[in-house]
């Protein structure tokens, strides 16, 4: 379930009900909606609901598992992690045309994508070796550089804004 606190009013209120469980909150940039995760279909995946009124919308339909949204400060775009059945992998799902595109393409353990402040680029987790890295890469995958802390294990990045 997800509540939302008001803070100047001092109350909550229940934003989801659902039988499956729903987390991994992240407001859309104009505050008007909430992405989050769920498994109330079986197998996690990406829902939106309007914080006026409606119903919870399915937005992933590809893979078994698809959790961990992260929206792009222009709100048209969702990062996310994907597992189609070869690893976790990053995506980038677009808002508008409903299509999701992999961008990740080597690692089987890639987790906790986020945008730059420009939305052009993604940093996520992975691993090299056993090890955690940082990667950061273009919004359509074309461009990676992995980033490797010494003697540090990396473990869910944010860009800051």
């Amino acid at each position: 379930m997800i509540f939302i606190y008001n803070f100047s009013e001092k109350s909550t209120r229940r934003f989801t009900n659902s039988i499956g469980i729903d987390t991994e909150a992240e407001w859309h940039p104009e505050s008007n909606k909430i992405f989050f995760t769920s498994d109330r279909s079986g197998n996690p995946h990406i829902y939106s609901k309007l914080l006026s009124k409606g119903k919870s919308k399915r937005l992933t339909f590809d893979g078994t598992y698809n959790a961990d949204a992260n929206i792009s400060p222009d709100g048209k775009f969702l990062s996310l992690v994907h597992n189609g059945g070869n690893g976790h992998k990053i995506g980038i799902y677009s808002i508008d045309d409903k299509y999701l595109k992999i961008i990740s393409k080597r690692g089987r353990l890639d987790e906790a994508p986020s945008f730059a402040p420009n939305n052009k680029m993604v940093l996520f987790a992975s691993k090299k070796l056993n090890k955690g890295i940082l990667v950061a890469t273009s919004n359509d995958g074309r461009i990676r550089k992995e980033i490797e802390l010494v003697g540090e294990d990396v473990r869910e990045p944010i860009w800051s804004h």
